[in-house]
């Protein structure tokens, strides 16, 4: 998927969710321009399950907050793979290991060499050049208007480096139940959860505001050295009824199971 939902590395750590809470739904519609003529993403939220539709359906992804986990549908070829605390620790397992042998590599080559090739792999591995860049949120005081609602302008950094400006407003404001968002919540965890693991992820992706603030971005703009910059506004909030089969796997779909050291030719 080209958009910001698809990121093809989704991790673990979900909220378990009470059977007997009786949830609502919401749909979010975000769009690449003021007058929302060309829609950049949906977000749908119903019974602890997160369902994100890239544009012009090339794919979407479900997190269902019960069972912690992910699955990353592609439609052009009907399969899906699946990313829980089990797959985690696997790609986690394999990193170490990969990370390991190329270290080994690297010792072999002359000092010039040697920083130039780091410096190459850990733009791809973001971990052999150290702990994810910490994430940090700072309030700049400025308010908007987006959308019709009133909103608060935040600037995101990985480090020192600026990868989203938001402008947020509470869920509240937009009439998101607290059953939605606490699914919203945990799909949060989870993402930080695999940047822990990992390294630093895309910029900017799955970003919802600040943790621990119950926000939703309004308006927002992402910048990332691999993907680019990417922009984004409400187009529209509604709290119809979602049918149920959307958070499931379309049949005849073919599960992709995660790659072994074997097949990364290791």
């Amino acid at each position: 998927m080209k958009s910001k939902l698809s990121c093809a590395a989704l991790a673990a750590a979900g909220i378990a969710l009470s059977g007997t809470v009786a949830f609502a739904d919401t749909t979010i519609i975000y769009a690449n321009s003021e007058d929302g003529a060309v829609e950049n993403g949906k977000t749908e939220i119903a019974n602890g399950k997160i369902r994100m539709s890239a544009p012009g359906g090339e794919g979407f992804a479900i997190f269902d907050s019960e069972n912690g986990q992910f699955i990353a549908i592609n439609q052009d070829d009907r399969s899906y793979m699946v990313m829980g605390k089990e797959q985690v620790q696997k790609i986690a397992d394999m990193q170490k290991q990969v990370m390991a042998q190329m270290e080994q590599q690297l010792a072999a080559l002359p000092a010039s060499q040697r920083a130039q090739m780091k410096k190459m792999m850990s733009s791809m591995m973001p971990k052999m050049a150290g702990e994810a860049k910490p994430r940090s949120y700072e309030r700049t005081g400025e308010s908007r208007k987006i959308a019709g609602y009133d909103c608060e302008v935040i600037e995101v950094y990985s480090g020192d480096s600026k990868s989203s400006e938001q402008c947020v407003t509470t869920a509240k404001e937009l009439d998101i139940p607290e059953e939605d968002y606490a699914a919203v919540r945990g799909m949060m965890t989870f993402v930080q959860d695999l940047a822990n693991s990992f390294g630093q992820l895309s910029d900017g992706v799955l970003d919802f505001g600040e943790p621990g603030r119950d926000e939703i971005p309004v308006q927002y703009t992402h910048y990332d050295p691999r993907m680019g910059t990417s922009t984004g506004q409400l187009k529209s909030v509604s709290h119809d009824d979602i049918d149920p089969l959307v958070f499931e796997i379309p049949d005849g779909y073919k599960e992709i199971e995660m790659p072994d050291m074997d097949d990364l030719g290791f």
